[in-house]
């Protein structure tokens, strides 16, 4: 075998598109047994066959007049082949008689087949690898003319329109998985995300965006299933009033790019209400274009108890400290130290009213506390260490200067 031989055979390239067409040791299909029956009767020859060139095997696809030997093994050592020279010419092999012929003189495969005349055409892919030969053989020597390697060149090439569209199918079902598992991934993530999420379309009609995907907390939130929910419009949650300048509003805030965030009152599907933070921002597809709407949604309810819950707790100490027949204050830690509560026990104490100070102004520790420095250095530099403060006994002047404590 030649080096050249050798380098075609053995070249990655041709062998990865080999293997990509998914042909090699599959069974026989009716397809390709029926284009070698068709060389075989247009070129009225008894053998037909169309072959696939491994790194060191010759594999037969389909095949018509071979001995049931071959029929059963399907393939040959490729140094046994005629298509091995096909491969190697890259062009179509014209063989008259093999016996006057030093390609086909001793071949095995014309020897076993008692064949001598030769014809046979590359299949070639349209990335220019050659995956073997369609070939026919006679046991008679024959004068093959320009039409018998134009009909056979055709009937290769039809091999060849059938081998790739079946390589676009496959390239499309693995993209099509691949797709399906990328989806399967973010839907899976969407079920994860404890916000409720919806994906609608961005349906300026009527009816409105129309909804594509819904999460397991949408559903929750809504009392709505999936089945109900996609396919509807967005305004399935919202009052049916809801006015068309909302949408427009919200098309016009996501076409400059920013998300449309606002709090509305939304129903669920039993017809209570619950107040609803919205939150939309546009998925826009490959060309830049926003085809779809990302939303999600809080009932802002949990929320808003938490902060009556604390507005409460706040005012309930706020009255007890009051109640205390002192003067409470907390100050800042920053420098210049300011009140940031003062109770009205001061007035008793000072003769000025805390509500004449606004918090933060500047009615600091040094308008009424003298040796401040000490007694700011002593608050703020425990509080860092989590340590509380004690007592810190000072003199306190009224409001005309007079020392009373």
């Amino acid at each position: 075998m030649s080096s050249s031989l050798t380098s075609v055979l053995a070249d990655p390239g041709r062998l990865a598109a080999l293997h990509q067409t998914n042909l090699l040791d599959t069974p026989a299909e009716a397809v390709f047994d029926r284009l070698v029956r068709m060389a075989a009767r247009v070129l009225a020859t008894p053998i037909a066959v169309m072959s696939l060139i491994d790194q060191d095997r010759q594999f037969f696809k389909a095949s018509f007049g071979m001995p049931e030997a071959w029929v059963s093994a399907r393939q040959t050592p490729v140094s046994q082949s005629m298509c091995q020279y096909v491969l190697a010419a890259g062009e179509p092999l014209v063989i008259r008689d093999a016996r006057l012929d030093p390609l086909g003189s001793d071949n095995p495969f014309m020897s076993e087949l008692g064949a001598l005349a030769y014809l046979g055409i590359p299949l070639v892919l349209s990335s220019g690898h050659v995956l073997g030969s369609f070939c026919v053989a006679d046991r008679r020597p024959r004068d093959w003319t320009g039409e018998h390697v134009a009909s056979l060149t055709d009937l290769a090439a039809m091999v060849i329109d059938e081998v790739e569209l079946r390589m676009d199918l496959d390239a499309h079902e693995l993209a099509d998985a691949a797709l399906a598992q990328h989806n399967q991934h973010l839907w899976g993530a969407l079920e994860a995300v404890p916000d409720a999420v919806v994906i609608s379309t961005t349906n300026a009609d009527r009816q409105g965006p129309r909804i594509v995907h819904a999460n397991r907390a949408f559903c929750e939130l809504t009392g709505y299933g999936p089945e109900e929910l996609i396919g509807s419009s967005l305004r399935i949650v919202q009052c049916p009033e809801a006015a068309d300048s909302v949408y427009e509003a919200i098309n016009a805030q996501l076409a400059s790019g920013l998300p449309w965030t606002s709090e509305t009152v939304s129903y669920r599907k039993d017809g209570t209400e619950y107040v609803a933070r919205w939150q939309i921002a546009p998925l826009p597809d490959a060309g830049g274009r926003i085809t779809h709407w990302v939303s999600t949604q809080q009932d802002v309810a949990p929320r808003r108890r938490l902060e009556q819950r604390l507005a409460d707790v706040e005012a309930g100490f706020q009255a007890l400290l009051e109640r205390v027949p002192a003067v409470v204050y907390t100050i800042s830690p920053e420098p210049p130290n300011p009140f940031t509560y003062i109770s009205p026990q001061i007035e008793a104490l000072l003769g000025v009213r805390a509500s004449d100070h606004r918090v933060g102004e500047r009615f600091a520790v040094e308008d009424v506390l003298p040796g401040r420095d000490r007694l700011v250095e002593t608050g703020t530099n425990a509080v860092p260490r989590g340590e509380c403060g004690g007592q810190v006994l000072h003199p306190v002047d009224d409001s005309d200067g007079v020392v009373v404590h």
